[in-house]
């Protein structure tokens, strides 16, 4: 694990306080613990999950999404990410990065779709100045009138205060 000093210096820092990395970081370590429990290799810490090569917000937001997968199906549940496709688009600076693009079926559908509890949750993933779309609204009112459950996620600070709220339910 980071100290605070360590932490600030990582990617992981522009989208998550040091105390939710603290928790972040021993919810996947205790899920691998109990997944894997003769590992004898060190857990992976949640700042090596991302892709190192660029800060474009493309990444932060995948990052985000892959989280909210994989620790929600650790504890059981039914979680999936939206299909998507995507392009490569070559940035002011010129480098170039992935963009996604769904086809018009699942516009507007939130990131992550997930089963908890037998109530269909969706989570939206939105990072720094992203804001929600039209088509995203209009699906989300949808949602939200068959019962359904919709959060809209910009931190690791957001997903885990729901994960805490909703999810984790310890015995």
């Amino acid at each position: 694990m980071k100290t605070e000093k360590q932490f600030k210096n990582t990617k992981l820092s522009k989208i998550c306080s040091y105390d939710k990395y603290i928790k972040l970081y021993n919810i996947i370590t205790t899920q691998q613990k109990e997944k894997y429990p003769n590992a004898k290799y060190p857990i992976l810490c949640p700042t090596k999950r991302f892709y190192t090569k660029t800060n474009h917000r493309e990444y932060y937001s995948k990052y985000l999404e892959n989280m909210i997968v994989e620790i929600i199906r650790n504890e059981g549940f039914v979680a999936k990410k939206v299909e998507t496709s995507g392009t490569k688009i070559k940035t002011k600076t010129g480098k170039e990065v992935f963009v996604k693009t769904r086809n018009k079926i699942n516009k507007g559908e939130p990131d992550v779709y997930s089963l908890l509890d037998g109530k269909a949750t969706y989570f939206e993933v939105k990072v720094f100045k992203d804001r929600l779309s039209k088509d995203q609204k209009e699906f989300i009112e949808t949602i939200k009138n068959s019962g359904g459950v919709v959060h809209i996620i910009k931190t690791v600070d957001d997903f885990l205060e729901i994960y805490f709220n909703y999810i984790y339910l310890p015995f």
